[in-house]
């Protein structure tokens, strides 16, 4: 059974249509990145913008740009305090626009100044464990929150900045497996919750109960015990984390992280290490130790040409997007990389047409095609050819040409007598002549030698055999078992095709349906896997490595 491909593809194209709305989003022109600026240590890991002005924060200090990056200052890096190692790393940058206030978290504390000329306070410096080194600062009106090595810190700020009192919110938060500390890298504040990122996990704050209930079901850690939540992003009612294993979508529902890293490379430990996650304009995009990602639709695509590579690895560690460009804090400077404004005007049905055609053709690459599954379950099922079949039949006409041998001896014997055995049981019966090979053995003891050889041939099977006529009625049934697996790996396939290609004239428009959509086409996966023996899968991997090569 044969199933012409583009004839259901085109009949699924006449049962779904699409109205795309209207809009504009960013999108990543076709560019690659482009090194702005590289410090005397080259890691820049921090970035954030106020009107024209850009603020970096690197690996020793903070710098400003007014003209996009073509000429850089320093902004008061040495009125800031020195770590152990002699630098300033500036961890995190947060602007208060309205307030026209900077903060910055550093290797020696927390710091902040107005926005148009450096005038650093510090506002925050030690933890219990004298380590001064700040992860993240999240701001809400009058209060900051700081993550640190040392747990979270909540400080309350009068209107000139400089601190009131900072308390440890920790209740509840597991130790970091390896060195004991409260590590926490960030805290998401959004819809007036709070949830936190840190070494071991992460945690959602029970404002009832005042302390941090963990939600890390579903994250994979590393061998060491850790997970190292850090960042999170809430989008569209959505929150991504990136993590040490990968990036996870928040399913709400059931209180559990899904996996989200379809697309991302791994690192030279074998982990999908994510550093930080940015929205721009309804498009998301991710930070990794591989380089920098793009969100399209649930799949993530690589966007590194042109970042450049330190000991093999592409590391960036923040996005920031300021005057239709994308910049990169990475371990080789800042890059940047333009985005172009396109319009999502409906489109109309010729238009649509074409572009889930192309779709559809880029996914025949990636996937096998249905007659190659036919032919898989086919071989899964190891039913006998026709070829089989016809040798089948030869075999049995050739056994009646073949014909069934009897040879009787007898010995000397001084006693006469005679013995016929007949279907096993002997009897004494007088001496005949007649001899019959198939039932009969005769020996006849008179003293003389007796032998007898005797050739049968069965000539009524050359013209009716019932064993052919057996091997006949198995070869019926063996084309109606074929038929129903044909029909059965058909059916599944398209089934399984037509959700895809829903999935690109419709995207869905929520977790839950998405991950509805998913599931659908995971049990359509699973269910060709089991009438293959797994090739499907197998081959579908198979192919998208070979895509991705060329």
């Amino acid at each position: 059974m044969k199933i012409n491909n583009k004839i259901i593809f085109f009949s699924y194209l006449t049962i779904i249509f699409a109205i795309l709305t209207a809009g504009k989003s960013w999108a990543i022109a076709d560019s690659v990145w482009e090194l702005i600026y590289q410090p005397r240590q080259r890691l820049v890991k921090s970035i954030d913008s106020k009107e024209e002005k850009i603020f970096i924060g690197t690996g020793n200090g903070i710098l400003t740009s007014i003209n996009e990056g073509k000429t850089w200052e320093d902004f008061g890096t040495e009125n800031l305090q020195k770590d152990e190692n002699g630098n300033s790393a500036i961890n995190w940058i947060e602007i208060d626009e309205k307030k026209n206030i900077i903060y910055i978290a550093t290797s020696s504390g927390i710091y902040f100044s107005k926005a148009d000329a450096p005038s650093w306070k510090l506002i925050f410096k030690g933890t219990k464990n004298d380590s001064a080194f700040i992860n993240s600062i999240t701001t809400d009106k009058n209060k900051i929150y700081i993550s640190t090595n040392d747990g979270l810190w909540e400080c309350k700020l009068n209107p000139g900045g400089d601190n009131q009192k900072c308390n440890r919110l920790n209740e509840g938060i597991k130790s970091d497996p390896i060195s004991g500390n409260y590590i926490v890298y960030f805290l998401l504040n959004t819809n007036n919750e709070l949830i936190l990122g840190a070494s071991s996990g992460v945690y959602r704050f029970d404002k009832t109960g005042k302390k941090w209930i963990d939600i890390s079901d579903g994250i994979q850690e590393l061998p060491d015990g850790r997970v190292n939540v850090r960042h999170l992003l809430a989008n569209n009612n959505n929150i991504y984390t990136a993590t040490s294993s990968g990036v996870y979508l928040f399913d709400q529902k059931n209180s559990k992280w899904i996996k989200y890293s379809e697309g991302l490379n791994r690192n030279t430990e074998g982990f999908q290490e994510a550093f930080y996650l940015y929205e721009n304009k309804g498009n998301i995009y991710a930070a990794l130790k591989s380089g920098v990602y793009h969100l399209d639709k649930d799949r993530w695509i690589n966007i590194s040409d042109g970042l450049r590579n330190y000991e093999g690895i592409k590391a960036a560690y923040w996005l920031k997007e300021h005057n239709g460009k994308l910049y990169s804090a990475t371990n080789e400077g800042l890059f940047a990389i333009t985005l172009e404004e396109k319009s999502k005007e409906p489109e109309n049905k010729i238009t649509l047409k074409g572009r889930i055609e192309t779709d559809y053709e880029n996914l025949d690459k990636a996937e096998p095609d249905v007659t190659e599954v036919q032919s898989q379950a086919l071989k899964f099922a190891s039913l006998p050819t026709s070829d089989d079949y016809k040798r089948y039949r030869l075999q049995a006409r050739f056994r009646n040409l073949v014909p069934r041998v009897a040879f009787d001896i007898n010995s000397n014997d001084s006693i006469l007598g005679y013995n016929q055995f007949q279907k096993g049981i002997s009897s004494n019966t007088s001496p005949s002549n007649t001899f019959d090979a198939n039932k009969t053995i005769r020996s006849q003891t008179d003293g003389a030698d007796f032998k007898q050889f005797s050739v049968l041939w069965n000539t009524n099977n050359l013209i009716y055999d019932d064993e052919i006529k057996e091997i006949l009625n198995q070869a019926r049934l063996t084309a109606n078992i074929r038929e129903n697996i044909l029909d059965d790996v058909t059916r599944l396939y398209f089934q399984r095709r037509q959700l895809q290609l829903e999935s690109y004239i419709s995207p869905p428009g929520d977790f839950k349906e998405k991950l509805t959509k998913d599931l659908e086409i995971a049990s359509l996966t699973g269910q060709l896997d089991s009438r293959t023996g797994g090739w499907f899968s197998g081959e579908i991997e198979r192919k998208k490595i070979n895509v991705i090569k060329k």
